[in-house]
């Protein structure tokens, strides 16, 4: 969440399989650019390079990527918890930099949590 962990280095494809789910608020341009990065490179883990294009949002959008069973980002409004994307990127509108308070306090992102295994 709202991290700058920079382009996706020769570990991520050790993620191959792992469902992730990054938060960012669109405004937090950083860090916003870095999280984009990093989930094309998820992407590659199935011979894809998906990158990840985002309109400023008038309210919280989450983008998902399917993984091996479709090529492409889809993106539904709100914070989708539900589904069985093997990455989720969920944009809130504004620039704070605090997206994590939002995330929290959203019980459906702990049962999806939750839910994860490996």
């Amino acid at each position: 969440m709202a991290t700058s962990i920079g382009a996706p280095g020769p570990t991520i494809t050790q993620l191959k399989n792992v469902p992730v789910w990054a938060v960012h608020s669109y405004g937090d341009s950083l860090s916003y650019t870095a999280d984009r990065s990093w989930l094309t490179g998820v992407t590659k883990n199935y011979g894809l390079s998906q990158s990840l294009q985002v309109p400023a949002p008038s309210q919280t959008v989450t983008y998902l990527f399917p993984g091996a069973s479709s090529p492409a980002w889809t993106s539904q409004p709100g914070v989708v918890a539900t589904g069985n994307a093997i990455a989720r990127f969920t944009v809130l509108p504004g620039t704070a930099h605090d997206c994590w308070t939002q995330q929290y306090d959203n019980y459906a992102f702990w049962d999806w949590l939750l839910a994860q295994h490996r």
